[in-house]
């Protein structure tokens, strides 16, 4: 039975927008006998031979898979594949800068949104309320597809957010539709009657260009996986009591700690949290065009005891003579996207 699972071994590939994994599946029937694995793990054995695993002590996830107020690498890297789906699938646009009068090309919008005055709702309050009805009304307006977006806290103490679109959103709609949003928790008053007028500036919003890598520069942003904004402060956790801390230490009699955001850290459209990895088991006429592409492009190759890794981003596949690998992704992203519409005339792939 052995040697029969043995001939079941073939080479599998899973596809991404940036690179792809090949390894070994076996695909025979399992016959193994796991009952004595599962006694020793404290499952019980029913009167008719069969495992009961319902008494069997789970293992706990690890801590660092645990939301914890920071990104998990299991989340960071999550993150960092949807963002290389968004560069992969957005279209290149060309606008004019009025200032310049010029025409540029981009493909991702860049946008912050911060509170005008300090916070003093909890975190899961403001996303909610106001990152949700902002998002809704981002979507309406200009049909967006793909957006992602990343909770952070700043030095002050606050929540802020930064949020990735595929089209274009005009600055001065941007701060006006965030500063109506907010002010239904009143942070636009509260603004006012420290400065004397109602138009903070609470939002940025840049698009992308000029960028040699997009994706590794919004890594920067929104995947990292820090300890949160150190904070200074000299009463302590009292003036946030809307955020979890974790305090470090005290310098002269004031409190230094962490800020971190209490909830959910970081969302995206539906269509991009269907994407995942495209998995296809290999033939071996593909097999061997892989290997010579090995000796072509040897540095973008990672080779590992039970995997190999081909750094090609998608758009570099045919160029590689790998058109089976675009193909199959470009057949599984129109599945999830859009069975009616080829992928070929969709975007970028």
């Amino acid at each position: 039975m052995i040697l029969e699972q043995l001939k079941n071994y073939k080479r599998f590939i899973s596809i991404g927008a940036n690179k792809s994994v090949l390894y070994t599946r076996n695909i025979g029937e399992d016959h193994t006998d796991y009952r004595d694995m599962w006694i020793s793990k404290g499952a019980t054995v029913r009167p008719d031979g069969s495992i009961d695993i319902s008494t069997v002590i789970r293992e706990k996830i690890t801590k660092d898979n645990k939301a914890h107020g920071l990104l998990s690498q299991k989340s960071n890297k999550r993150v960092n594949d949807i963002i290389d789906w968004m560069v992969l699938l957005s279209k290149e646009k060309t606008t004019l800068n009025h200032e310049l009068k010029s025409f540029y090309k981009w493909k991702l919008n860049f946008i912050t949104l911060t509170l005008p005055s300090k916070q003093r709702h909890s975190d899961k309050i403001i996303k909610s309320e106001l990152l949700n009805d902002f998002l809704v009304q981002l979507k309406r307006k200009f049909s967006i597809k793909y957006y992602f977006w990343r909770a952070e806290s700043q030095s002050n103490g606050n929540i802020h957010f930064h949020i990735i679109t595929d089209k274009f959103v005009p600055w001065q709609w941007c701060r006006d539709k965030w500063n109506h949003v907010v002010n239904k928790l009143d942070y636009v008053n509260q603004f006012e009657q420290k400065h004397k007028h109602n138009t903070p500036n609470s939002t940025d919003i840049h698009s992308l260009q000029n960028i040699k890598n997009i994706s590794k520069y919004l890594s920067k942003y929104c995947s990292k996986s820090s300890k949160g904004i150190t904070v200074m402060c000299s009463l302590g956790a009292s003036n946030f009591p809307h955020a979890p801390v974790k305090y470090n230490y005290k310098i002269n009699s004031k409190t230094k700690f962490y800020r971190q955001v209490h909830g959910k850290l970081w969302g995206c459209s539906e269509l991009l949290s269907k994407l995942k990895k495209c998995v296809i088991q290999v033939p071996d006429e593909v097999q061997k065009v892989i290997v010579e592409s090995q000796y072509a492009y040897p540095h973008k190759y990672k080779f590992f005891d039970y995997v190999t890794i081909i750094n090609f981003k998608a758009t570099e596949l045919i160029q590689a003579g790998l058109s089976w690998i675009r193909d199959r992704l470009a057949e599984y992203v129109q599945s999830i996207i859009n069975p009616q519409l080829s992928i070929l005339t969709h975007g970028s792939l």
